[in-house]
């Protein structure tokens, strides 16, 4: 497979933790993305006070200042990011 996306959503609640329809969707958009060879390489759940949580890692994790830079930076539409040849 070339061809990655990374997933990311926030919870108003603010809490990191994944709920089972986040746990449910986020397996339903990997087998979609399979059919078209698209791999999902991650799926953050932000919460509040710099939590989210990774399905890849399956943790719950603080950040710091630079993550977030880096993650908004990824994320935003004007970046011009992609991943070639994503393993």
């Amino acid at each position: 497979m070339r061809h990655a996306i990374i997933l990311a959503h926030n919870h108003p609640s603010g809490v990191a933790e994944p709920s089972f329809s986040d746990q449910q969707i986020t397996e339903t958009i990997k087998q979609a993305a399979e059919l078209v060879e698209i791999r999902v390489l991650d799926h953050f759940v932000i919460g509040k006070k710099r939590l989210f949580f990774s399905f890849a890692n399956k943790i719950c994790s603080k950040t710091d200042r630079t993550f977030w830079i880096n993650f908004s930076f990824l994320m935003s539409a004007n970046s011009g990011f992609r991943l070639e040849n994503a393993r």
